[in-house]
C-alpha cells in the first residue's frame, strides 16, 4: 500500500504548479500508460454483478461491496460511493479509470485511480503504483499527479476529498487471478527484475540508493544473506524475503537476472558523471594536506583538518579557523564538539548546479546522536551553512545522504518505541544555508520486528475518518513511519498486510502509549519495544 496521501486544500493547491499531467496527459507522454476511452463508462456499479439482484437483496449487497470485474482483475467499492462514480475502459483494453461522478459529467475530469497492465515493468511515472506481477504482466494502479476535480462545480472538492480516503481500501482488495500471480509487487524496487531484461530506459530516473536496492534484492529474492546488517533488516520487512543464512550460490541466478545486476552496475558506476548528480561525499584523513578547489574559482585550495582536545580545526592556505570560535548559521552558539571523528573529514557538493564544495565533519554526540557540520570557503572566509542530524555519508550510513539540492540525515524521535527516522535538510542557495524541512510523516531506518500479539483494526492513511482493515497477530510486524505528533504509526506485516496504528500518548500517566481500538498499552500489543535517550 504505497499511496498514503491526504487530501487538503493546500495540496491540491500545490498540485496545480506540479510537473504531473492528468490521465490522458500521462497517456500522451508516456505511451505504457493506457489513455481512457471516453464513450465507454459505467457508472457506479457494475450491471453484471447487479442485474439479477432483486431489490429487496440490494441493500445486503451493497454493505458487501460492489465489485467490478476487467478481465482478470476484480475491484471491490465501497457502499459510500454507490452512484458518486464512473468507470471508464481504456480505448487499447489494457484497464479501466475511475472518475467522480460530478466532475465527469461536466467535463470528463475527476479521475480518482486507474487500474491497469502492460507486459512490461513501467518503474518511475509519477503516480504509478504496481500491484501485481507475473512472468509476462504487470499490475498498476495509479492516481492522478495534479488536480482532477471541477472547481466550478458545487460540492465538487468535498466529494472528492471524502472518495479519496477510501482509495487506499480500494487497492488493498483488488483481487488478480491467473497463474503465477505475485500480488506483492509493491514491495520491490523492480518487481519484474527476475524475469525481464532490463534496458536503460527502465532505470535512467534511479538515484543511488534505489539502483543499489534494486541490485540487491536480485539477490535477496533467493535468500542470500547480507554482511550490511541494514540491508538484512531492509529485507526482512517485506513478505517474499526468507534469509537463508549462507545458503547462497551464484547458479541460483539466471542469466537475465545476471545481466540485470551488471546492467544497474553499469548505471551505478555511470551515475556519478551525470550533470544533474551531486557528487557523492568524499573522505579525508585528518592531520593531512588536502588539495581541492573549494570555490570553483579554478584555483586549488590547500586545506588541512585537525582535532585537538575535542576541538575542530581547520586550516585553508595558512589560515586557521577555529570551529569553537565559528558562530553557527542559526545563531544557536558556537560550534563546540562533543565526540568529534578525529580521523576523518569529508568534502560534499551538495548540487552540481550551484559553485563552490562543502566541508564536512562529524560528531557522534554526547549519547550517540550524531551530527554532522556543513562548512562552506567564500571570499577567502570559512561559514558554517548548517548542522544535519545523523550521517548523510555513505561511509558512515548504510544510505547515501546526498540528493540533488539537499541532505538526508536521520534523528530519535519517540513513538511506540524509539525510532530513528530520516530527516531532510534543503539547500537554500539565496541565503547560503542547509534549512530543516517538516513533512510531517517520517521514514524510519530498518530495525528488528516486533511481535504483534493481537489482531488489529488498522487505518488505510493516518486519519481515524480513514477505512480500516485487519492486520493479524503474528510473530514479525515492522514499524515503517511514523507522524511528528507521536499519534501515528505505519506497521507492515511479514504477510505483506500495512496499515497505521492511532495511538494515545499516556506517558505522563501511565507511563506508555494507549493503542486505539484495542485500549490497551503498546508494550501489551507490541513485543519488543525499545527506548534510549
Amino acid at each position: 500500500m504505497k499511496r498514503k496521501w491526504i487530501i487538503s486544500c493546500l495540496v491540491l493547491t500545490i498540485c496545480l504548479t506540479l510537473t504531473g499531467c492528468i490521465k490522458e496527459q500521462a497517456a500522451r507522454e508516456n505511451p505504457e500508460i493506457p489513455k481512457a476511452e471516453e464513450n465507454v463508462e459505467q457508472v457506479g456499479k457494475n450491471e453484471d454483478v447487479v442485474a439479477d439482484i432483486e431489490s429487496d437483496e440490494m441493500t445486503d449487497v451493497l454493505d458487501e461491496g460492489t465489485t467490478y470485474t476487467f478481465e482478470e482483475i476484480t475491484i471491490t467499492f465501497p457502499k459510500a460511493w454507490e452512484g458518486r462514480y464512473v468507470i471508464v475502459e481504456h480505448e487499447d483494453g489494457s484497464g479501466i479509470s475511475v472518475h467522480q461522478k460530478l466532475s465527469y459529467e461536466i467535463d470528463g475530469s475527476g479521475v480518482l485511480f486507474g487500474v491497469w497492465k502492460n507486459n512490461e515493468p513501467a518503474y518511475d511515472h509519477a503516480g504509478v503504483s504496481p500491484l501485481a506481477y507475473t512472468e509476462d504482466m504487470m499490475y498498476f494502479m495509479s492516481y492522478p499527479t495534479d488536480v482532477q476535480f471541477n472547481p466550478e462545480v458545487e460540492g465538487a472538492f468535498e466529494d472528492y476529498e471524502d472518495m479519496y480516503t477510501y482509495c487506499d481500501w480500494i487497492r488493498e482488495n483488488i483481487v488478480i487471478t491467473g497463474d503465477g500471480v505475485h500480488t506483492n509487487a509493491d514491495e520491490y524496487i523492480m518487481p519484474m527484475s527476475e524475469y525481464y531484461p532490463l534496458d536503460e530506459y527502465h532505470v535512467v530516473n534511479f538515484d543511488a540508493n534505489q539502483l543499489m536496492l534494486a541490485r540487491n534484492e536480485i539477490y535477496a529474492r533467493h535468500g542470500y544473506h547480507f554482511k550490511n546488517e541494514a540491508l538484512n533488516l531492509y529485507f526482512d520487512r517485506y513478505s517474499w524475503y526468507e534469509d537463508k543464512g549462507g545458503a547462497f550460490d551464484e547458479s541460483q541466478l539466471s542469466e537475465v537476472e545476471k545481466d540485470n545486476i551488471d546492467l544497474i552496475k553499469e548505471m551505478e558506476t555511470r551515475l556519478p558523471e551525470s550533470d544533474s548528480y551531486p557528487e557523492q561525499c568524499k573522505e579525508y584523513a585528518t592531520g593531512k594536506v588536502t588539495n581541492v578547489d573549494l570555490d570553483d574559482d579554478g584555483d586549488t585550495e590547500e586545506v588541512i583538518y585537525e582535532v585537538e582536545d575535542y576541538a575542530g580545526i581547520f586550516r585553508i592556505d595558512g589560515e586557521v579557523y577555529k570551529l569553537e570560535d565559528m558562530v553557527r548559521i542559526d545563531g544557536d552558539g558556537n560550534i563546540s564538539l562533543d565526540t568529534p571523528d578525529e580521523e576523518h573529514f569529508y568534502i560534499a557538493d551538495v548540487s552540481p548546479h550551484f559553485e563552490g564544495k562543502e566541508l564536512v565533519v562529524t560528531d557522534d554526540g554526547p549519547s550517540d546522536d550524531p551530527v554532522s557540520h556543513f562548512f562552506i570557503y567564500e571570499d577567502g572566509q570559512l561559514q558554517h551553512i548548517g548542522t544535519v542530524l545523523g550521517y548523510p555519508m555513505k561511509q558512515k550510513a548504510w544510505l547515501n545522504g546526498f540528493n540533488s539540492g539537499g541532505v538526508t540525515g536521520y534523528a530519535r524521535h519517540t513513538c511506540v518505541e524509539t525510532h530513528e527516522c530520516y530527516v531532510y535538510y534543503w539547500y537554500n542557495y539565496d541565503e547560503r544555508r542547509l534549512e530543516y524541512q517538516d513533512t510531517g510523516i517520517y521514514k524510519l531506518l530498518p530495525k528488528p520486528p516486533k511481535s504483534l500479539t493481537m489482531d488489529l483494526q488498522v487505518y488505510t492513511t493516518n486519519d481515524i475518518a480513514a477505512p480500516t482493515i485487519d492486520l493479524k497477530a503474528q510473530e514479525k510486524v515492522y514499524f515503517m513511519m511514523c507522524d511528528n505528533t507521536g499519534e501515528w504509526i505505519l506497521v507492515r506485516g511479514k504477510d505483506g498486510t500495512e496499515g497505521w496504528v492511532h495511538l494515545e500518548n499516556d506517558l505522563a500517566n501511565s507511563g506508555d502509549y494507549i493503542v486505539d481500538g484495542v485500549n490497551k498499552p503498546a508494550n501489551e500489543v507490541f513485543v519488543g519495544l525499545q527506548y534510549y535517550d
